[in-house]
């Protein structure tokens, strides 16, 4: 892993913290939601990989958010063009 990537999922670990006081250890689904700063408004068809976004809140959410993401059973996600750089996850 890239240094950048571990600091950017540390960023994002530090993120959700305050939103979990301790891990959820039961199975969860998720849903994301990936917004790109631009002009064009709508779906956003290009890189990064939405696989690779999941993967990486999955990974930053591990012993914070839940104990481990094999908890996960069910993730709907999306990319967008908006008017700011987001990332919307909810837990169920």
């Amino acid at each position: 892993m890239f240094d950048s990537q571990k600091k950017e999922k540390q960023a994002l670990a530090l993120i959700l913290k305050p939103y979990f006081k301790v891990p959820i250890n039961n199975p969860i689904s998720l849903e994301l939601e990936f917004n790109y700063l631009s002009k064009k408004k709508g779906l956003h068809g290009s890189r990064p990989d939405i696989d690779n976004l999941i993967k990486f809140v999955l990974d930053a959410g591990n012993g914070i958010a839940w104990t481990d993401d094999a908890l996960v059973y069910k993730i709907s996600a999306i990319k967008n063009y908006t008017d700011n750089n987001s990332i919307v996850l909810i837990v169920n």
